[in-house]
């Protein structure tokens, strides 16, 4: 498992991150899709109920898109939860709603890590990517293929959260819940490009 990023061009990374981030402020909040034709949205409809999938989740495993759901910024020598960003809002508005699965993603990180693994299936067709970095470990639930560039705009965002806050990220004392968290909502914007034809 590598313990830093692999080196990229840190221009082209930031550059996609403000692209995301200016289409994420445009677009309207509805569906993945804005451009499928009717016969095929008829279709895939119809097989998502007959697999028990939402539409949503058939499209997505059909098209082979991939997107972020949750980022877990967690301590390197504890697992402690530094901060955490979700699609959901529920689950910003009730942090307790995350206590249990983080004590389950916990395990499950420790695993992949002793068998040196920087990635582990989930339920419902998602999947954890682990990113190491000095003092932390950024684990983003993804659903859909993840690929290099997924990886790579991972680490930039991880790799900015240390610069910016240095050592004081290792104290366990120290609040970085709410802080971090629009910079981790960086991550949610993570997702393959266009529409399908």
């Amino acid at each position: 498992m590598q313990t830093t990023p692999p080196p990229v061009a840190p221009t082209e990374v930031a550059l996609r991150a403000a692209v995301r981030r200016t289409l994420a402020e445009q677009q309207p909040r509805h569906g993945f899709f804005h451009a499928l034709r009717p016969i095929d949205a008829l279709k895939w409809k119809l097989m998502a109920f007959l697999t028990g999938q939402s539409f949503d989740e058939y499209v997505f495993r059909k098209t082979n898109r991939f997107r972020v759901e949750e980022v877990y910024l967690l301590r390197k020598k504890s697992l402690t939860l530094v901060s955490y960003a979700s699609r959901d809002p529920i689950r910003h508005a009730y942090p307790r709603k995350v206590d249990f699965d983080l004590r389950r993603l916990r395990r499950e990180v420790q695993t992949a890590l002793e068998a040196k693994e920087d990635f582990f299936s989930l339920p419902s067709h998602r999947q954890a990517v682990i990113r190491t970095y000095r003092r932390t470990y950024l684990v983003a639930i993804t659903r859909g293929p993840e690929n290099l560039l997924l990886r790579t705009d991972l680490d930039y965002t991880h790799c900015h959260i240390e610069h910016l806050i240095g050592k004081r990220i290792e104290d366990e004392v120290s609040n970085f819940t709410f802080p971090l968290q629009p910079l981790l909502e960086e991550c949610l914007l993570i997702q393959s490009p266009g529409s399908p034809s």
